[in-house]
């Protein structure tokens, strides 16, 4: 009889954290891995207790999400409550993504992540989420900023050809807030769409083949598509509304020099003309 050597693994124990994004590197022991694109972000990991959902969490206004890891061989009960918190599908509340590749499965939300994968995957997986996390959410950003610049355009399109004096008083400063917000709406497209090529050469195959996976069922291409013709309207109108207010103070500034000058001339005349008068 051939006797069988049985061959115990490790196991592995699920784990959870709380990312927190940062401008700025906070000093801790706490891993800390830096995001380029589309922005510089410093994405800081907390463990956290995995018995406990994130909706226990108070809100940070989007600061931070959680993440729950399990690895093969954990217990179904413990993703129980996290996946309680996850919507069927995408809603007004919010956005559902579900990704994988053969290594490695992603359930993503804003608020939090459940990543399927092996030890040895889950560096790369964890760089995909968090840099997905920052992409997803700069993109809804951009959405909502557009969203609100149309009320502003309508509001300022009779600047595009009519302007008058005291527009500007009572518009410059509002036309240049929004002309700011547009310029930086535009860079960060511009950047978003950067990051969605992944020209990093720093980056894992795995984490962009996983990133650029979520990035598909999230439909960040084609919704960065979709905003580029409003943004880039926006542009062009407040370059020209800023134009036209231009031209009005010059020609309002040339009109008081004129106003100016006839002042001195009448009151050359007027001091010629003065003796004889008394005369």
């Amino acid at each position: 009889m051939l006797k069988t050597n049985v061959v115990h693994l490790p196991e592995i124990e699920a784990k959870a954290w709380r990312v927190s994004f940062k401008s700025r590197v906070i000093g801790g022991e706490d891993r800390i891995d830096t995001i380029k694109e589309p922005r510089t972000v410093h994405a800081r990991w907390m463990a956290k207790d995995l018995r406990v959902p994130p909706s226990t969490t108070q809100d940070d206004g989007g600061k931070s999400f959680a993440v729950l890891w399990m690895p093969p061989g954990a217990s179904p009960d413990i993703e129980t409550p996290w996946l309680a918190e996850v919507p069927a599908a995408s809603s007004a509340a919010g956005r559902v993504v579900r990704a994988g590749l053969r290594t490695a499965r992603v359930v993503w939300t804003d608020a939090l992540a459940i990543v399927y994968t092996a030890p040895e995957q889950l560096d790369e997986t964890l760089d995909a989420v968090v840099r997905f996390t920052i992409a997803e959410r700069d993109t809804r950003m951009l959405e909502a900023q557009m969203s609100g610049i149309w009320p502003a355009i309508r509001r300022d399109a009779r600047l595009r050809h009519t302007t008058h004096p005291r527009d500007q008083w009572f518009r410059k400063a509002k036309v240049n807030r929004v002309t700011e917000v547009v310029t930086t709406m535009a860079s960060s497209a511009l950047r978003l769409e950067a990051a969605l090529e992944q020209v990093d050469s720093s980056l894992q195959a795995n984490s962009k083949r996983l990133f650029g996976e979520l990035a598909l069922q999230a439909q960040l291409h084609d919704r960065l598509e979709v905003l580029a013709e409003p943004i880039d309207f926006a542009l062009e109108h407040y370059e020209l509304v800023n134009s036209r207010l231009l031209e009005a103070k010059q020609a309002n500034g040339n009109l008081k020099v004129e106003l100016a000058i006839l002042f001195v001339l009448l009151c050359d005349f007027a001091f010629v003309v003065y003796p004889y008068l008394l005369g």
